[in-house]
C-alpha cells in the first residue's frame, strides 16, 4: 500500500502532448531445422513501430519487421526517418528507414560495431558509439553516414547511450 499524499503538483512547464514515439519490439520466432521439433535456439525478430502522439487516434504503425536484433531507435527531428542499430554478422550497424514504410538502408556499411545513433536537433548530423578506433568512443557523422569523425578518446567501454542538448552544442552519455 502506498501512503496517500496531499499537496500541489510540482510547478514547471506544461507536459508536451503530441510527441511521436518510435520504438522496437522483440518478437520471438521459432525456426525449425529439418524436423518436426522446434529448434531449441529461437531467432529473435524485431519490429519497429511509430506512434504519432499528435494524432487524436494515436495509431501504432508497424514500420517493418526484420530477422535480427535491433535496438536504440531514434526519430529524426522532422519525423520523416528513424535511425536504429542492428546486429549484422556479429557487429552493430546503423540503419535508417523512412517512416513511410520504405526499406531500411545501412549507413554504417563497415566492419566495425556502430550503435546508439542519435539525430542532431537540426537533423543534419548523427552521433553514435563505435569501436572504429579499437575502443568504444563517441563519433559524429553527417546524417547519411558520410564524413565520420571521432569526438572522444580514452572513454573506455562504458558507453551505452547518447543524447544531444536542445541547441545541438553538446552531447551527453
Amino acid at each position: 500500500e502506498r501512503p496517500v499524499t496531499e499537496g500541489t503538483p510540482p510547478q514547471g512547464s506544461k507536459p508536451v502532448i503530441g510527441v511521436p514515439v518510435v520504438y522496437t519490439r522483440q518478437n520471438e520466432r521459432v525456426l525449425y531445422r529439418g524436423g518436426s521439433v522446434p529448434s531449441i535456439n529461437p531467432v529473435t525478430g524485431t519490429s519497429m513501430h511509430l506512434i504519432d502522439g499528435s494524432s487524436p487516434s494515436a495509431n501504432d504503425v508497424r514500420l517493418f519487421d526484420i530477422d535480427g536484433y535491433c535496438r536504440t531507435p531514434s526519430l529524426s527531428p522532422d519525423r520523416t526517418r528513424a535511425a536504429f542499430s542492428c546486429w549484422v554478422n556479429g557487429k552493430g550497424q546503423i540503419y535508417v528507414v523512412n517512416v513511410d514504410v520504405s526499406s531500411p538502408y545501412n549507413i554504417s556499411d563497415n566492419d566495425f560495431c556502430d550503435t546508439c545513433p542519435v539525430w542532431s536537433p537540426d537533423g543534419k548530423r548523427m552521433a553514435f558509439i563505435s569501436d572504429r578506433a579499437d575502443a568504444t568512443e563517441i563519433w559524429l557523422s553527417d546524417a547519411d553516414g558520410s564524413d565520420p569523425r571521432r569526438l572522444t578518446s580514452g572513454l573506455g567501454d562504458v558507453l551505452s547511450s547518447l543524447d544531444w542538448s536542445p541547441d545541438g552544442a553538446m552531447l551527453a552519455t
